[in-house]
């Protein structure tokens, strides 16, 4: 390793982190690269707020569009989520949007403003706080229900969201700076499988609520979707922002305590493994 790379890093401050990743499986190939995660609590809320899609896209706004269009948020039949230990190199830098480049079969990041992306100018690891980032657009009055509840659900699980762009990945052959590597491949599971026993539990949570549905068992109509953010989250969530410390609906321990459930050993009840990855 060149001089100038060894003082970079030894400037920089070592740490592991827990993340989860939702995917199309034809992605495999990719790992982390270009890739955007969670902690629990950040992937949490990605989990949560695809339940609103169906609300959602029939909305004529363009940021609706782009979430019904995204396949990591309504491929949830067919998509893995995988469970890392990655090595991370700080300070943290801009939090960067990686999204699937359709037209090369890949995936690509931007930085900036989503109106108006730029390139990303650094390799670090980039990290966004899930409540800030959606509190800083909150719903005006009159605006629909979902538009409350997605913003309440991330004021609900909080979480952290990083990004890793290829640019910053550490590996042998390198003569410069790096920020991150993945140094242990946990579980893979089915989305659907963890998303069915997310919602199992909210609906245990409430079955009244539920079962007064025309179709109680059917997660994409109105009712259904109203019982579980009302269950989740209170039922002044559907207006305005309810705030964590006002201790309104379930409480988020029971989905993190489902969560970690869906991702211990099959023998122990976790989901089915998707398949394992190779480990370093």
């Amino acid at each position: 390793m060149h001089q100038h790379n060894s003082e970079a890093m030894h400037r920089m401050v070592r740490s592991n982190i827990t993340v989860y990743h939702e995917y199309a499986s034809a992605f495999e190939y990719l790992g982390l690269a270009n890739q955007n995660t969670g902690d629990l609590r950040g992937d949490a809320f990605f989990v949560l707020r695809s339940l609103l899609l169906p609300l959602e896209c029939t909305a004529s706004v363009p940021r609706a569009h782009f979430d019904c269009s995204n396949p990591e948020e309504n491929g949830t039949s067919t998509n893995v989520v995988s469970e890392h230990i990655v090595m991370v190199n700080t300070p943290f830098g801009t939090y960067a949007r990686c999204n699937e480049d359709v037209a090369h079969q890949s995936y690509s990041c931007d930085c900036g403003d989503h109106p108006s992306p730029i390139p990303c100018t650094s390799a670090a690891v980039g990290r966004a706080d899930v409540r800030s980032r959606y509190n800083g657009h909150a719903p005006a009055p009159g605006d629909p229900c979902w538009a409350f509840w997605r913003l309440n659900l991330a004021l609900k699980t909080g979480g952290t969201w990083y990004s890793t762009l290829e640019a910053g990945e550490c590996r042998a052959d390198l003569a410069r700076p790096c920020f991150w590597r993945v140094l242990r491949n946990g579980r893979r599971i089915r989305a659907l499988c963890l998303v069915s026993r997310v919602r199992g539990a909210i609906e245990a949570h409430n079955r009244t609520c539920f079962e007064a549905c025309a179709q109680p068992r059917n997660a994409s109509t109105p009712c259904y979707i109203g019982c579980a953010m009302s269950t989740l989250l209170g039922a002044a969530a559907a207006t305005r922002a309810v705030h964590a410390d006002e201790g309104q609906g379930m409480p988020f321990g029971v989905i993190e305590s489902v969560w970690r459930a869906a991702f211990s050993p099959p023998a122990s009840g976790g989901c089915p493994d998707a398949g394992l990855l190779a480990t370093d």
